[in-house]
């Protein structure tokens, strides 16, 4: 169940960022509104999401702090993929797939 709200949130985010102009790094997490393309949007609680995004490529990563997996993403290979974590910890800029 947890996996497919975090590829659920993840996937949401896909969908915003394609039309977005944002781009860079930026941390999405629970509590921080956080404005992408004009739209606002907040990662549900124990929730963190890194992203890099530019006019043509992304790259995603999210991880929720109660579990120990990691799933991402890339525009190259947008299939929904996972790596270990730790528990407890937050999903960082270091966690993001390579394009």
């Amino acid at each position: 169940m947890k996996k497919n709200i975090l590829t659920l949130a993840v996937f949401g985010f896909f969908v915003m960022l394609a039309g977005s102009a944002f781009a860079g790094t930026k941390a999405i997490v629970y509590g921080t509104a956080t404005s992408i393309g004009g739209a606002s949007f907040n990662a549900s609680k124990g929730v963190t999401i890194q992203a890099d995004t530019s006019t043509t490529t992304y790259r995603v990563a999210s991880k929720n702090l109660n579990g120990d997996k990691i799933y991402k993403a890339t525009s190259v290979n947008p299939s929904v993929v996972e790596s270990a974590g730790v528990i407890g910890t937050a999903c960082a800029s270091s966690d993001l797939p390579t394009l």
